[in-house]
């Protein structure tokens, strides 16, 4: 999934709609936002697609539940450099589900 040409990440803590990545967490991975409504890309589920309102007002889109960022690293299209950080950002793929992200309900 892209934002203008840029890879799409999620984080695994926020899957059920909540923002919980602002202050100096939103300096690195910016939220995607919109003004109106986000539309759908190739394979993207527009059922899937919303927004929640952001502090400042902005709509930052939602996909699947997750409240979807950049990361400030990525410099052009294609570059993923913020996929895996941290065990907790993922690039989100077309269907909504986090490419090659743990699964948290296996233990180790």
């Amino acid at each position: 999934m892209t934002a203008e040409g840029a890879a799409v990440y999620a984080a695994v803590d926020q899957q059920d709609g909540e923002v919980v990545c602002t202050g100096s967490c939103a300096q690195v991975w910016p939220a995607v936002t919109v003004e109106g409504e986000p539309e759908a890309g190739d394979g993207v589920d527009e059922a899937l697609l919303g927004t929640v309102e952001l502090e400042d007002g902005s709509l930052q889109v939602v996909y699947d539940d997750a409240p979807l960022h950049t990361f400030v690293s990525d410099r052009e299209t294609g570059d993923v450099a913020g996929h895996g950080s941290a065990d907790r950002w993922w690039v989100v793929g077309p269907d909504g589900e986090l490419i090659d992200a743990p699964d948290p309900d296996e233990e180790d």
